[in-house]
């Protein structure tokens, strides 16, 4: 069904959740959400995806477990659209945005570079006429003072800031709203930031992630996950070694072992892997907050290296990896994904149950201490 805008009564849904953001609320009213607020959603993606991308609406649901913020449910829906575009309805009205939201080191390094040389003239240009035309560009993880390297009075220190750099525009309610105009907004916009994309695609890289969607909406909020290259190598490392440390017993191998790797290695081993993806929780951009990668040999398909930081569990990061991991394995036409995983790690074991994997049977020591035993779970994709 073609799109035809959200009604009076979609803004009215969410007023009403922001004065009472209740189950009750929300389960007496699920139909309108339905009906009002998530098929117009899904019809416009259907408009946009063509032309920029498959899209993901992200769940309704807010995790309030670890918040002081007991409101179950989130005052908006969300989705992205391909690697580079994310649009947004609430009782504010419409919403949506573009561009890279978090720059790894070396992309930092690369975007820095790029800035402080010839091309940055034509960034800055970009950036001013967007804000001209009413667009906002928004920095994130600004830093407060010039970056190592460059000096204060730099003509394009603003922009040498940021660790991220994004467009953003919001519409109020109007009539419009309501009506197919609604999608020929949203996709003047995305057309509007292709120049200040392709820019960022141009010196940076490809936008977002080189793997499965960047964007992945868990119970615990949002994560970024993207794959990693040989250039993270450093990273890689230094997350690998802090996932030793802290769960010796989880892993085949052994912080003494791995910790004497060289460069060389660290890259090979990002390299032999088939795949290896970051994971990072909103509330930190730098440092990320969870690692696994999928290792294929005579055919099969593992999960391998799965670990999240202490301070992030329960956020959903495991989730978002395992679903990184079974998007990749689909999308290469391997019919089952498996794991190892030791017997005694009850949480773990508990996680891959939700993400749908099961007890093979099958069971062997664990290579860096044959004391434990572990088991294979799989999933058929």
């Amino acid at each position: 069904m073609a799109f035809g805008g959200w009604s009076a009564e979609a803004l009215a849904f969410y007023a009403g959740l922001e004065d009472d953001n209740s189950k009750e609320y929300w389960t007496k009213r699920k139909a309108v959400y339905q009906a009002q607020v998530l098929r117009p959603m899904e019809e416009l993606l259907d408009e946009l995806a063509p032309e920029f991308g498959e899209p993901k609406i992200f769940r309704p649901y807010r995790d309030i477990r670890f918040s002081h913020d007991k409101t179950p449910y989130k005052t908006h829906i969300g989705a992205t659209v391909g690697p580079t575009f994310y649009v947004q309805l609430s009782a504010d009205g419409l919403s949506a945005g573009a561009g890279r939201w978090h720059l790894e080191p070396a992309e930092l390094t690369q975007y820095r570079a790029a800035v402080a040389g010839p091309d940055g003239a034509e960034l800055a240009a970009v950036v001013e006429s967007l804000r001209a035309a009413g667009v906002e560009v928004h920095g994130h993880g600004t830093l407060k003072s010039a970056p190592r390297g460059y000096t204060a009075d730099h003509p394009r220190i603003e922009l040498l800031r940021h660790k991220g750099l994004t467009t953003w525009q919001h519409w109020n309610p109007s009539p419009w709203l309501s009506s197919p105009a609604a999608l020929g907004k949203v996709q003047e916009f995305f057309r509007g930031s292709a120049e200040f994309c392709d820019w960022l695609t141009s010196h940076v890289g490809e936008l977002f992630a080189r793997g499965p969607p960047s964007w992945c909406e868990t119970m615990g909020g949002m994560v970024l996950v993207r794959e990693v290259s040989v250039d993270d190598w450093e990273l890689m490392r230094d997350v690998r070694l802090a996932a030793l440390a802290e769960a010796p017993s989880a892993f085949g191998s052994s912080y003494a072992r791995e910790s004497g790797f060289t460069e060389a290695q660290w890259r090979g081993r990002i390299s032999d892997r088939s795949v290896t993806f970051f994971a990072y929780d909103e509330e930190d951009d730098v440092m990320p907050a969870g690692l696994a990668g999928v290792y294929v040999e005579d055919g099969a398909a593992d999960v391998v290296s799965m670990w999240v930081r202490p301070g992030f569990r329960g956020h959903g990061i495991g989730e978002a990896l395992i679903e990184a991991t079974t998007s990749w394995a689909k999308s290469h036409s391997f019919p089952t994904l498996f794991l190892w995983v030791t017997e005694s790690n009850a949480p773990a074991r508990r996680l891959y149950a939700r993400c749908g994997f099961t007890p093979t049977g099958e069971s062997q020591p664990l290579p860096s201490d044959p004391s434990q035993p572990e088991i294979q779970m799989s999933r058929a994709l």
